[in-house]
């Protein structure tokens, strides 16, 4: 995700490092990769000499289309491990970013930090966001409190048909831009689409603004309403964007779900009074999912029991995981008796659209939590 290593970079920077000042030496890291149980590989950093006092960060990043460690590096070339343990932390990530290899991951920590840790931190972004709040209700042993930015915690099967009915309403107003069909994506569609499609897509946009307001009232994508210049903008923005994520997340569902897991069989959509909605709802293609892929995407669902803080930061107009995730996770929350829920709602067009000091505050408030939380309390310990 393009904000993920400025938002791990200033968490970190916003906590207070133990056994560290600043006239004292800058640690090297020292990390090692190592295989882990599932195929995910581990890269685990820890500071040289005896400045670690045996905190850890464990960071979940986003969604990649390949695996492979990721966002590793800050733009001008420094290295994030070595930034983190700088500060006196072990640093910890995989290659993957799936709950199971973040819980194996976790598991392991004592073996690959050399010691046990003493604070356990989760961060996560986008999917990693989602991964991060699935462990803080069911953590595997003890986490100290999670951080979630801009993840689809809310219901995911519906985060799952935003992105298949943003790609059946471009069909439908841009026709024969794209080929094959919203749940059967070509390999030529992925290895051309930085180089060619992206491009004609974002042309084919800015040629039609009336066809292209037509999607984004149908789709409820956010795109930024603050001037016409803005707005058309970012409606070109949003676009290319959500479209990524048919391309390049679509095959990988249906490969993990076994089958197609999207449906609109009885979807109406509405233009808002932009277009003729019967027409609309007439011409769109109609897919209807494989029942067993479908009902595999409950194993993403949160519950909303929380047995560990969460602190939970999203911009309003986030175009990729629509802001509604977070209301339908206070929701789950509240039924579930409202505990440990912290929400902050940032009014600004993006994913992960947030400034550093949005991230230190948030963090802030984690630690304030995490302090006051009642260890005491018996924590299911999850077994692998």
């Amino acid at each position: 995700m393009r904000h993920t290593i400025l938002l791990l970079v200033v968490i970190v920077v916003g906590i207070t490092p133990p056994a560290i000042t600043h006239s004292a030496p800058q640690p090297a890291a020292a990390c090692q990769d190592t295989a882990l149980a599932g195929g995910a590989n581990a890269r685990v950093c820890i500071p040289v000499g005896s400045a670690w006092a045996g905190d850890v960060i464990v960071y979940v990043p986003g969604f990649s289309p390949t695996s492979g460690f990721r966002n590793l590096a800050l733009p001008d070339g420094t290295s994030l491990p070595d930034l983190i343990v700088s500060l006196g932390y072990a640093f910890a990530t995989t290659d993957i970013g799936l709950v199971d290899d973040t819980r194996t991951l976790l598991q392991g920590l004592p073996t690959l930090l050399g010691r046990a840790p003493r604070k356990v931190f989760l961060a996560g972004v986008s999917q990693g966001g989602l991964v991060v709040t699935q462990i803080a209700e069911r953590p595997t042993g003890v986490v100290n409190g999670v951080l979630a930015i801009c993840g689809p915690i809310g219901d995911y099967a519906r985060q799952v048909d935003y992105f298949g009915d943003f790609r059946v309403l471009f069909d439908y107003y841009f026709p024969g831009s794209l080929p094959a069909s919203p749940i059967e994506i070509p390999q030529i569609l992925q290895d051309t689409w930085e180089s060619s499609y992206r491009l004609q897509v974002g042309q084919a946009v800015a040629a039609n603004p009336t066809n292209a307001a037509r999607l984004i009232a149908a789709s409820t994508a956010a795109i930024d309403p603050t001037s016409p210049q803005t707005i058309a903008t970012s409606t070109i923005s949003t676009t290319i964007s959500v479209l990524w994520y048919n391309v390049y997340a679509t095959n990988p569902a249906n490969l993990r779900y076994g089958g197609n897991v999207y449906t609109n069989t009885s979807r109406s959509y509405s233009s808002g009074g932009l277009d003729d909605d019967p027409s609309l709802n007439a011409g769109v293609q109609r897919f209807a999912a494989v029942p067993t892929a479908r009902a595999g995407l409950s194993a993403e669902e949160t519950s909303g029991i929380l047995q560990t803080p969460l602190v939970v930061l999203h911009t309003i107009g986030d175009e990729i995981v629509p802001i509604w995730h977070v209301d339908s996770y206070q929701t789950k929350v509240a039924a579930a008796g409202g505990r440990g829920l912290t929400v902050t709602r940032i009014q600004r067009y993006g994913h992960c659209n947030v400034t550093g000091n949005e991230i230190l505050q948030a963090f802030s408030t984690l630690l304030q939590q995490s302090a006051q939380w009642r260890w005491q309390v018996a924590l299911p310990i999850v077994q692998q």
